[in-house]
């Protein structure tokens, strides 16, 4: 079986991550050949180089939308991949042309939620209808990242299955040392920590406004609080940083590569979002066994479930609650802990995603893969 994947590669962030493992996994898999097109030369490229994947990159810094299309058909053409597989609404775009002009089948995964239709923005609107169109015209097969999601982009589709995002087994050492040098402290202390792009859907304000609910002191030991990523709220984060009087307690570290390795250092993961898909930011905690405090969202309370630690997200002063619980009680904290890492170890690692998705392809292709010489 050859598969195609067409994403963005812009950024490192929980979509192109859940995308990269994706790919490396299938890679491994016997009787599969993978090779990815993107439309960026960054870390998700180099990631999957590094893994000895075939990476095609049809920048969109150089390159117009028509010009990346006519690529992609050409490769596809040339190649002919049994399915083409897409990851946000652009990249949607392309694979679907491509597969129609190739004959693959074309599997897209909605990774959050779809642009909305607007007249402030009548491209994002009228791509929105294209899209649509486009996907009912080749018969495009769609993949969720959360039951929530599926409901959400139902509707004209139709065929949405759901198939939560996975990660290796394997926890990286955590970066306890690090985070304590950037405070200046050492041990005992506790770490809350905020992990994702900085915009407005994910919430950082909130993350601040928690932080600022809690004493700096519990349980007799010193409260302090990292958010790490970068986006167009950074200046106005920082802002209230200061407005809150904060800067003690708080360290901005920006964009990091290893930011699995901080999730794995916190005591406590904030997720204060309004809405989410299915977070890798959530299963790299549920595996290093860090205690989660999560917003009532999207695809959370299918991972999580009805506990105390899953909170409506406007209810700031019950999140902050449920995160001095949690600081203060450790033997609660631990057994949440244990938890999270028994459930990501029985449902969510990438080889449970790879084979979810080559169950998928199978299905659609019929019960033996298209062989190639």
């Amino acid at each position: 079986m050859r598969c195609v994947h067409v994403f963005s590669g812009d950024l490192w962030a929980g979509a192109e991550v859940a995308t990269v493992r994706l790919v490396q996994e299938l890679a491994r898999r016997p009787g599969v050949e993978v090779r990815v097109v993107t439309l960026n030369d960054g870390a998700p490229a180099a990631a999957l180089r590094q893994s000895g994947i075939c990476v095609d990159v049809f920048s969109e810094a150089r390159m117009g939308f028509t010009a990346i299309s006519v690529a992609t058909i050409r490769l596809a053409r040339a190649w002919k991949p049994d399915v083409i597989h897409s990851h946000r609404y652009k990249e949607h775009l392309i694979a679907a042309t491509s597969a129609a002009a190739c004959g693959a089948a074309h599997v897209r995964t909605a990774h959050g939620l779809p642009p909305m239709l607007a007249w402030e923005d009548r491209v994002v609107g009228l791509g929105g209808l294209l899209d649509s169109a486009l996907s009912n015209w080749v018969g495009s097969h769609w993949i969720a990242v959360s039951a929530e999601l599926a409901r959400n982009i139902s509707g004209m589709r139709r065929d949405v299955r759901v198939i939560p995002n996975g990660l290796p087994p394997e926890v990286p050492p955590p970066a306890r040392r690090e985070l304590l040098e950037a405070f200046g402290l050492s041990e005992p202390v506790r770490v809350l920590g905020f992990v994702g792009r900085l915009e407005e859907v994910k919430r950082p304000d909130r993350f601040i406004r928690i932080l600022r609910a809690l004493p700096p002191i519990i349980a007799g030991v010193p409260v302090v609080a990292v958010l790490v990523g970068d986006g167009s709220l950074r200046q106005a984060v920082s802002r209230l940083v200061s407005l809150e009087r904060l800067e003690r307690r708080v360290r901005m570290l920006g964009a990091v590569d290893d930011g699995d390795r901080i999730v794995g250092a916190l005591d406590v993961l904030v997720i204060p979002s309004d809405h989410e898909g299915h977070p890798m930011v959530l299963l790299e905690a549920m595996r290093a066994e860090t205690a989660v405090v999560a917003s009532r969202v999207g695809g959370i309370p299918e991972v999580l479930g009805s506990v105390p630690w899953v909170v409506p997200p406007t209810n700031e002063s019950a999140m902050a609650e449920a995160v001095r619980r949690l600081l203060e009680n450790g033997d609660e904290r631990a057994a949440w802990c244990r938890t999270l890492r028994q459930s990501f170890t029985e449902r969510y690692t990438i080889a449970t995603t790879v084979d979810r998705t080559l169950a998928f392809y199978r299905e659609l292709l019929g019960s033996t893969a298209i062989a190639h010489g």
